[in-house]
Formats: structure tokens, C-alpha cells, sequence
């Protein structure tokens, strides 16, 4: 990446395992080394959630974070993990655009295929960013296999008697809207 006034951050691809990107800064300088395998949005979404690292963090001990850090368990991460996250989102769908493709779509499948098409993103980021625009009535809940660890992501102003449960089966897949 090129200078951003004050700072300046080389990109690297390169194999990694257990984590999809690092970030190494000094001074004004830094290099993002991030996983070669992945696919682009990925890689894209990596970069994004580093700088956010860099201009969140930037001077703070212990700014390493393994894959399970990305994406949350049990509904908890860190607060520099959520903060990264969401700088990575804003920086790769702004919400000033986000605003304008939403305009007058409802939340639907058509709706996310549009925004990850749009954006060069991946359908669940698409979805993520989409329901915390606050403009649809509507959660997303992740539910891995063979696992209890769930995902839930909700507006704050969605009932809370509709949530995720535990005893979601691999069958369960049908979203309301």
C-alpha cells in the first residue's frame, strides 16, 4: 500500500498457518504479510482488518491474533479483534455506499448476492455488513459443524426472543425474513 499521509504499509504474500495475515511496525513503516492460499476477498478483508491494527493499535504490546480470533466463539473476541474487524469492513463496503445500495432493497438473497458482487466480497461479509447497517429487521446466526460454537449477529434493536439456540441441527438452514 502506498503512503496514507503519515504511514505507510507494504503488502507480502506469503504461506501461513495459523493465522491469515501479521502485521510488523516500526516507526512509520510497517509490512502486512498475508496468507497467498486464500481466496482474494479474503486476502482483501485480511489486509483491511491489519490496517485497522495499524491505525487502531499502532504502539500497543500484543497485537498478534490467530485465526480464531477473526471470527469469534461463543460470541466473544477482544476488543482490538472487533475494532480491526470492523475497521476491515468499513473500509472495504463504506457505509455511505453500503447506504446507497441498500436504497430501497429489502433483505433478501438477492439483496446480499448484490452487495457481494458490488463489493468483491464474500456472501457472509456481505450479509454481516448488510443486517448491522441497521436498516432490516433481521439476525444472522453461524453455526459450525458437529460444534456447538455458534455466531450470532444482531441489530440492537431486534426482540431478543428471537435468537439462536443450541440445538440447531446440520438441517437447520432456513432464514425468515
Amino acid at each position: 500500500m502506498n503512503d496514507y499521509g503519515y504511514k505507510q504499509a507494504l503488502i507480502k504474500r506469503r504461506p501461513l498457518t495459523g493465522c491469515e495475515a501479521r502485521i510488523i511496525g516500526m516507526g512509520e513503516q510497517a509490512i502486512i504479510t498475508v496468507n497467498a492460499h486464500p481466496e482474494p476477498f479474503r486476502q482483501k478483508f485480511s489486509i483491511g482488518h491489519e490496517l485497522g491494527h495499524w491505525f487502531k493499535d499502532k504502539g500497543k504490546v500484543g497485537n498478534l491474533c490467530a485465526t480464531s480470533d477473526i471470527v469469534p466463539a461463543k460470541h466473544q473476541h477482544s476488543l482490538n479483534e472487533g475494532r480491526a474487524n470492523q475497521f476491515a469492513s468499513e473500509l472495504l463496503m463504506p457505509h455511505f455506499l453500503m447506504t446507497a445500495e441498500l436504497k430501497d432493497r429489502g433483505l433478501n438473497q438477492q439483496t446480499v448476492r448484490h452487495i457481494a458482487e458490488h463489493f468483491d466480497c464474500s456472501l457472509m461479509a456481505a450479509l454481516k455488513r448488510t443486517i448491522t447497517m441497521d436498516r432490516h429487521m433481521g439476525f444472522m446466526a453461524c453455526i459450525k459443524k458437529m460444534a456447538l460454537d455458534a455466531i450470532l449477529i444482531r441489530i440492537d434493536d431486534y426482540p431478543a426472543y428471537f435468537s439462536a439456540t443450541n440445538n440447531a441441527t446440520r438441517l437447520s438452514y432456513s432464514a425468515y425474513y
